[in-house]
């Protein structure tokens, strides 16, 4: 079964940070480039596009693969790795409450982010889909997402939307722990990929149901057709494209 992922994102900028102390006593050497982490520990998220791009082009650094973005900013928190390959925004929005952690001047690598459809099924989903993805744009929606999750997400809530309850779910594969995309707040699912399949079901007049799960997991659970849909800043890469 092959994939087909659906640009939604601009282009977004893949950083390693690096964390570093501010105490003079025990000051932690600031990494400028992927080079100066060779022999280093990096934490990353199994089945990244980033634990994949390290293990390829950086096979001096030795990578630390956990279940989510969360634990990898744990690990470095806690000193278990000197830097983590993360997504830009997320990164941004944990650094919010994170001290001394400095991105990399250099991104590990630059790449387009967004939904996937089974390419093989779900032909007439993925055509409403950019029928709607037009309209949304067209109308500034679509910018008022952007403005309100990428820019402001730490004080932003959920809008009200009228999603339907009856009639065939829309079943969508996601994994919680990537805000500002996906993420859980007062045990809801937030976020701007979140907002996005509301407001697509809404449009098509269908019920949503999300399901919860490791990241590595999402592209087998579309492949296996359990999910109409994955959402999760899914980074757009040629292997993908052909899964």
């Amino acid at each position: 079964m092959r994939i087909l992922v659906k640009v939604f994102t601009p282009l977004l900028l893949f950083f390693l940070t690096a964390c570093t102390n501010s105490s003079q006593e025990t000051q932690t050497p600031v990494y400028r480039e992927i080079q100066d982490l060779y022999g280093k520990k990096v934490a990353t998220t199994i089945g990244s596009s980033q634990e994949a791009i390290l293990a390829a082009k950086h096979p001096q650094i030795e990578v630390l693969r956990f279940d989510t973005d969360a634990d990898i900013l744990n690990a470095l928190r806690s000193n278990q790795c000197e830097a983590v390959a993360v997504d830009q925004h997320i990164f941004r929005y944990f650094n919010k409450i994170m001290d001394g952690a400095v991105e990399l001047e250099d991104a590990l690598f630059s790449v387009g982010m967004g939904l996937c459809f089974g390419k093989d099924y779900n032909i007439e989903l993925r055509r409403q889909f950019n029928d709607f993805l037009k309209h949304i744009k067209a109308d500034g929606t679509y910018d008022q997402m952007i403005d309100r999750w990428i820019n402001n997400a730490h004080t932003s809530t959920m809008p009200d939307i009228p999603v339907p309850v009856d009639g065939k779910p829309l079943r969508v594969g996601t994994h919680s722990s990537a805000p500002p995309l996906v993420f859980m707040k007062d045990g809801e699912f937030v976020g701007m990929d979140i907002e996005l399949v509301k407001r697509f079901a809404a449009h098509i007049g269908r019920p949503v149901v999300f399901s919860d799960m490791n990241f590595s997991a999402l592209i087998p659970s579309l492949v296996s057709g359990t999910q109409d849909m994955i959402i999760c800043g899914i980074n757009i890469t040629e292997e993908r494209k052909l899964s």
